[in-house]
This record gives C-alpha cells, sequence and structure tokens, in this order.
C-alpha cells in the first residue's frame, strides 16, 4: 500500500504526459471523509479537469492530483 500511495503521482502523470500536476492535501475527521470525497468529486466532475484522488482513508487524509 505504501508503495502504490508513493507511486500515484508518477502514475498519474503518465496517463496524462501533457499536463502539469497540482496536489492538495486535505485532512478531515475520519467519519466526514466519504462525504468530502464525494463531494470534491461531484464538483470537478463538473470542470473540464482531469483530477486523480488518492486517500489513505485510516487518517482522513486525501488528496486531488489536478491536472492541468
Amino acid at each position: 500500500m505504501w508503495r502504490v500511495r508513493k507511486e500515484a503521482l508518477w502514475y498519474a502523470m503518465a496517463q496524462y504526459p501533457d499536463y502539469q500536476a497540482l496536489i492538495t492535501d486535505v485532512c478531515v475527521p475520519l467519519s466526514n471523509l466519504s462525504k468530502l470525497i464525494c463531494t470534491t468529486k461531484k464538483e470537478l466532475d463538473e470542470s473540464i479537469l482531469a483530477f486523480p484522488i488518492v486517500a489513505h482513508a485510516c487518517y482522513g487524509n486525501f488528496h486531488v492530483l489536478i491536472m492541468f
């Protein structure tokens, strides 16, 4: 799991080779994590951006890799 987490950025960059990545870092109480990820995804789905989401669910932390 640690390796996958570390390689998520490189994977996203390989999927979108002509893009730059803006890395976000959000931490919320674990009880709010799924709601915030769903809300974030819904809002970003309405944009033209590519945005892989990576989470470490046990910490209430997630990253949106906004590709532009």
